[in-house]
């Protein structure tokens, strides 16, 4: 029976050529033939998985790089986005949107953060007509509803998705002055694009 488990073990193992009979003698040629076949597959797994190991592990450096300089600007568009996703940055009917949103608003889909003012007209151009008011708006169809609020719901999701990767960057005790240093980076760089 003990034998029996050594020998289901070996199997699982993989090393069942080099392990010895039941009755105690060695059958070379299995070891011999095995060796070299043994050695140069352990070769080759580890220069395999040192080269796989050194791949992901620069893959999660970038990855966490990129991700910790785009993070304030990802929060922003997030939930900017979900705010629009109801035209909350828009007033209509008997809504009236604040400034803030209206700013916050046009900084997402135009990239300004004040208004754009209106060129000057002509001295002797002619009046343009006056528009005549929109048409009312028809009825959300349930399904469009229901597709805003999955969207809405996705664009917090990422923004609290986000803020844990923040979370984890800043605390990991070798990448938190790093983390630190791309994350105010990605902060300022937009900023200063934005008031130049």
């Amino acid at each position: 029976m003990r034998d029996r488990e050594c020998t289901e073990r070996a199997h699982r193992r993989g090393d069942w050529l080099r392990m010895d009979n039941v009755e105690g003698e060695s059958d070379p040629r299995p070891i011999e033939r095995s060796a070299g076949r043994t050695a140069a597959g352990a070769a080759v797994g580890l220069t395999y998985s040192r080269w796989r190991r050194m791949k992901i592990t620069t893959l999660r450096t970038w990855h966490a790089m990129i991700s910790a300089f785009i993070a304030p600007m990802v929060l922003f568009f997030s939930l900017s986005g979900a705010l629009q996703i109801f035209d909350f940055h828009e007033s209509h009917g008997a809504y009236m949107a604040s400034s803030f949103l209206q700013s916050v608003g046009r900084l997402h889909k135009q990239q300004v953060f004040a208004p754009v003012p209106a060129r000057e007209r002509p001295a002797g151009a002619a009046t343009a007509p006056r528009r005549q008011a929109p048409p009312p708006e028809p009825a959300m169809r349930r399904l469009t509803l229901l597709l805003k609020i999955l969207f809405f719901w996705e664009a917090v999701a990422l923004a609290v998705t986000t803020l844990f990767g923040v979370w984890i960057a800043v605390t990991h005790p070798k990448y938190a002055r790093r983390s630190w240093l791309l994350i105010g980076a990605g902060t300022l760089v937009p900023l200063l694009l934005l008031i130049l």
